[in-house]
């Protein structure tokens, strides 16, 4: 009788830690060879070209770059340490870090495309909204074939700045 109970508290403090755990989402394997893709974040879903509006897509994804809708910018900083969306710098187009640094680090031998630690896409959302995003590969999970590329990315609650602690 006394492990419902203790079953019970349990789960109970584990709700908070599995409501802050969905904030952060996945793409997984996007295909990005064959020309653009727009990719609406709120959906977490990629916008056809024929359906593409002002307003239902966030970030258009080129090869390895990766471009605003609204604005954006690449800081050097881990995922989990970026808390809040800079209020300067953002620019519309290519997201680049202040410095022009670019997400990821390509090998001229072997051609393989690499996401550089520590980089992270901040972006002004289609809705004014904002969101945190770090790319973890840009190959297939379990084909290892080139140009899918997965992300994971946070859209700040109430419509502000801040990311979850």
């Amino acid at each position: 009788m006394r492990a419902i109970p203790f079953l019970l508290v349990l789960i109970l403090l584990s709700i908070p830690a599995l409501a802050q755990d969905s904030a952060v989402k996945t793409a997984d394997n996007i295909y990005v060879a064959d020309g653009l893709v727009y990719y609406s974040l709120k959906n977490n879903a990629i916008v056809s070209a024929d359906e593409k509006t002002a307003t239902n897509w966030d970030i258009l994804i080129n090869g390895v770059e990766m471009h605003a809708n609204r604005a954006g910018l690449v800081i050097t900083a881990a995922f989990d340490e970026v808390s809040e969306a800079p209020l300067e710098g953002m620019k519309n187009g290519m997201m680049k870090t202040a410095e022009g640094e670019v997400w990821y680090n390509y090998d001229m031998n072997t051609h393989e495309i690499t996401p550089r630690e520590g980089m992270t896409f901040v972006l002004m959302l289609a809705d004014d909204s904002y969101a945190k995003l770090t790319v973890d590969s840009y190959y297939h999970r379990i084909t290892e074939d080139p140009r899918y590329m997965s992300f994971r990315y946070e859209i700040a609650k109430d419509g502000g700045r801040a990311f979850t602690d």
